[in-house]
């Protein structure tokens, strides 16, 4: 059933397991909780539709405006959250991102991807990505895996895909099915503002629900998920000090620091001088029917070898927000994107840039009117393969007679324990303190995604790639790459797995260190960020610790059903 938590009438319910955020891990985890017997309450803190009011109560204070946006952008306060936005784009961690990485430093992480792979897989039914297979030559129909044929690579791996959802809102998926179920309760327009322990400080056994006219509305529970996204995880275990003054599992100064995104930019270009029509460029259908693209990033051994970050980048047109580019079908896109800014990804806005400016508009605005003919034929290719269709056409890429693209990279951020957020001294309008955010980027940071870029040049400049080049402002690559860099729309880490409380939030079974009843799911968990999108293995945990709490909560007391006290 799904109800307004205003109109409850009720202060105290109870049941078996509460999960904190109805976004994709929480719906994730909810229907994976239906038919065990269970009772859920899923509590969601905003509506089933998006609300202006509602968001602005992710406000908070910025340190940096220049390198990080609003707090309530990138983050959606709706029953679906941001999978009712999102692009769909998904690819699972390597084992290279779970294992150790000593000449990183980075510890591995505490599980294994033996361990999480048949949770991906359950993943992939969730957000309607078909087969789990991400290498081109087992995806793709004909024989030409590569993105850009005839050129060899000896330290770069160019037969890896994306693969992309519907995009599936999870929201609008699982809504039938959880608002007919006995098992599940969602709760809407219910902001969860503090775990209650009892007197040992290590069992939760409330969360306080914050509701208007500064009324509290109590839920008991056996356990207690936090699925309400990085943020919002970090600051429900900060508020949650009844009996922990630092906050919920914060004995070792851990929750709120870590804080990663992904940094994305383009500082090179890739020209290709053999047919063009042959590079594979954009988005291409797999054989069952999902919609992939080629990414290049460097082999394991490569990466190991230099001790740098991940780093993964595909071939892309000019980024449509600069109206340079003289495209009409790139300013059309840009402009439609613009009537609903809190869409668009900060990758294809580019770094901190406006929606939109007086000038930027009248550029855009010429774009298309000289551009008319060809505006028009793709405006109805798109309204046939992305307005109609359901499994939609993921982006705008264009077909370069030159044969020249950029390269947009995608890469990870060292968990650097000064990036973080605390609790500010302002406050929301039911009390709560709001988020005060310090995200940094480091010198490291700034230097793998550089010596990257160095290995796709010498790459492409070996002999038998004189088909191909690369180009970079070499000169300036550094202070390109700093320039760039903010925060966008992956927020992980903030409660990072871990083996011992001194060094994260949870252990291996996304448990709160030093808590009996309290589990994190989602990318706050993550103790090392990848450089692929976070959204398919925020499902994936999801699942991992459903199996977690059906294996030790399945069997309920009588006395524990989800009721009204």
């Amino acid at each position: 059933m799904i109800l307004d938590a205003r109109r409850l009438g009720e202060k105290n319910i109870s049941c078996d397991i509460c999960l904190v955020g109805a976004g994709v891990a929480g719906i994730a985890l909810a229907t994976r909780l239906l038919g065990t017997g269970l009772k859920v309450i899923l509590l969601e803190a905003g509506g089933e539709r998006y609300s202006e009011q509602e968001q602005r109560h992710f406000d908070g204070q910025v340190i940096d405006p220049t390198t990080q946006p609003r707090l309530d952008r990138y983050r959606i306060r709706q029953f679906g959250g941001t999978s009712t936005v999102w692009g769909g784009r998904c690819a699972p961690f390597s084992s290279f991102d779970f294992g150790s990485r000593p000449e990183s430093s980075l510890q591995a992480w505490p599980i294994t991807e033996a361990e999480l792979l048949p949770h991906y897989s359950r993943a992939h039914s969730i957000l309607d990505l078909g087969e789990y297979c991400y290498d081109a030559e087992n995806c793709l129909p004909g024989s030409i895996v590569k993105a850009l044929p005839g050129v060899n690579f000896e330290e770069i791996d160019d037969t890896s895909l994306w693969r992309f959802s519907l995009p599936t809102d999870l929201g609008k998926k699982y809504r039938r099915l959880l608002a007919s179920s006995g098992d599940v309760c969602v709760l809407l327009h219910a902001p969860c503002c503090e775990l209650n322990t009892m007197g040992d400080g290590r069992t939760a056994s409330t969360a306080s629900v914050a509701l208007p006219g500064g009324d509290r509305l109590k839920v008991s529970a056996r356990a207690f998920v936090l699925t309400a996204g990085t943020l919002e995880t970090a600051r429900i275990l900060l508020l949650s000090r009844n009996h922990q003054a630092a906050g919920l599992g914060n004995s070792g100064d851990q929750v709120g620091r870590c804080y990663m995104t992904h940094l994305y930019g383009t500082v090179g270009g890739v020209r290709y001088r053999g047919d063009p029509r042959a590079v594979r460029y954009g988005f291409e259908t797999s054989h069952d029917g999902v919609y992939v693209r080629h990414m290049f990033r460097l082999k394991d051994q490569a990466q190991a070898r230099r001790g740098i970050m991940q780093c993964c980048a595909v071939l892309a047109s000019p980024p449509f927000g600069e109206p340079s580019h003289e495209s009409g079908i790139l300013s059309a896109a840009f402009l439609a994107k613009g009537l609903i800014g809190r869409r668009i990804p900060v990758e294809l806005l580019g770094p901190n840039q406006k929606v939109f400016g007086v000038t930027s508009l009248s550029l855009h605005l010429r774009n298309v009117v000289r551009d008319t003919p060809a505006t028009a034929t793709f405006a109805i290719d798109w309204l046939r393969r992305r307005i109609l269709s359901k499994r939609k056409l993921p982006a705008v890429e264009l077909f370069s007679r030159s044969g020249k693209y950029d390269l947009l990279y995608s890469a990870e951020q060292f968990p650097n324990p000064e990036s973080r957020i605390q609790l500010s001294e302002r406050r929301d309008e039911f009390g709560v303190n709001q988020l005060r955010s310090e995200w940094r980027v480091s010198e490291r940071d700034v230097v793998s995604i550089a010596e990257t870029h160095k290995v796709f040049a010498a790459e492409f400049a070996r002999p038998e790639n004189a088909i191909c080049e690369f180009d970079a402002d070499w000169e300036n690559l550094t202070q390109n790459i700093q320039r760039q860099a903010s925060v966008g729309s992956h927020h992980m880490g903030l409660a990072r797995m871990s083996e011992r409380p001194e060094s994260g939030v949870v252990n291996r079974s996304c448990r709160v260190h030093n808590t009996t009843n309290v589990y994190v799911a989602g990318a706050a968990t993550f103790p090392t960020s990848g450089c692929v999108s976070p959204t398919l293995t925020i499902a994936a945990i999801a699942s991992y610790v459903a199996d977690s709490l059906i294996a030790n909560y399945q069997v309920a007391l009588p006395d524990c059903r989800m009721t009204h006290a």
